[in-house]
């Protein structure tokens, strides 16, 4: 009886995650990881994966390897590194887009070959800067704390798309409190906003990670907006969300 159950629970843990895996114009699997790409967006809907906790912190390589295109998706849908400029320096964090990684690449840091699979640009969206580096991040090691304390997780990040025609033009800049900004800040976020819109890459609203263990009947989620924020006061609480209210599939 119990082995029954658990395995009905590790079963719904997998069925759970792989329902992010629909409506894609492709699936990508990496073995370690599956995106849900859209050739609209030019970009993934959806990143599932597994955090092993024995594996996790076992390496952890320091080297990172360069990103690279992904061949899989036919030419004209697909994103380049060139698509993206480079993130602005730490000082001053919060007018760029990063290339951020859905499934980062901390979580696969223990071999080589496996830490190259997320470097596939299909893994990549346009993240504001203080987000990518200082807000997000914070989930991102929540994952791996719990899975190393449970054995593991199933992990789903999704990206929250709205207004996709328009809102590369309105959203970014209205979402963003610029009263304190200088010209020239303001000015290459703009920039930076536009070639983003001439590379018809559609930039993410929002994006939430579900994290779940069945057999231990745990359960979290977490949403971020996709827009500049005080790091020094935002705390992963501020994030937490009921994972019923999270975008359905």
């Amino acid at each position: 009886m119990k082995k029954t159950l658990l395995l009905t629970g590790i079963l719904s843990a997998i069925l759970s995650a792989n329902s992010y895996l629909q409506n894609c114009d492709k699936i990508i699997d990496k073995q370690v990881i599956k995106i849900c790409y859209d050739y609209k967006i030019k970009g993934p809907k959806a990143v599932v994966y597994t955090v092993d906790g024995k594996t996790v912190n076992k390496v952890n390589i320091k080297k990172r390897p360069r990103f690279y295109t992904e061949k899989t998706i036919p030419a004209k849908y697909r994103t380049k590194y060139s698509d993206y400029t480079h993130a602005t320096s730490s000082k001053d964090n919060t007018i760029s887009f990063d290339r951020g990684h859905l499934a980062p690449d901390a979580d696969f840091d223990y071999d080589k070959k496996t830490l190259r699979k997320v470097y596939t640009m299909a893994n990549i969206i346009p993240q504001v800067s203080v987000v990518n580096q200082k807000t997000w991040i914070k989930a991102e090691r929540y994952e791996r704390k719990i899975a190393t304390k449970l054995g593991k997780v199933e992990v789903v990040n999704g990206v929250i798309y709205k207004d996709m025609d328009n809102y590369l033009v309105k959203k970014p800049l209205d979402q963003i409190n610029t009263s304190k900004w200088k010209k020239n800040k303001f000015s290459k976020f703009k920039k930076e906003t536009e070639k983003l819109k001439r590379k018809h890459i559609v930039i993410p609203s929002a994006f939430f990670k579900k994290i779940t263990n069945k057999e231990k009947g745990f359960e979290k989620c977490f949403l971020y907006k996709n827009k500049v924020v005080d790091f020094k006061v935002d705390k992963l609480r501020n994030h937490e969300i009921d994972c019923s209210k999270l975008p359905r599939p």
